[in-house]
């Protein structure tokens, strides 16, 4: 796993805790940008449908 790796490889716990709060921040911003792009086609469908005639 991804997250294992890059926290044991740094030995100090100060070093290490800010490793997991990055990790969540960039995994917790992938699902937000996930979530938009989703509502995006989402939306995008649903003005096509109105649209049309």
């Amino acid at each position: 796993m991804l997250t294992n790796s890059l926290l044991w490889k740094n030995p100090c716990p100060e070093k290490r805790l800010k490793n997991v709060k990055n990790i969540l921040f960039i995994l917790y911003n992938q699902q937000v940008e996930r979530k938009i792009s989703l509502c995006r086609i989402v939306g995008y469908a649903c003005a096509r449908k109105h649209t049309q005639i």
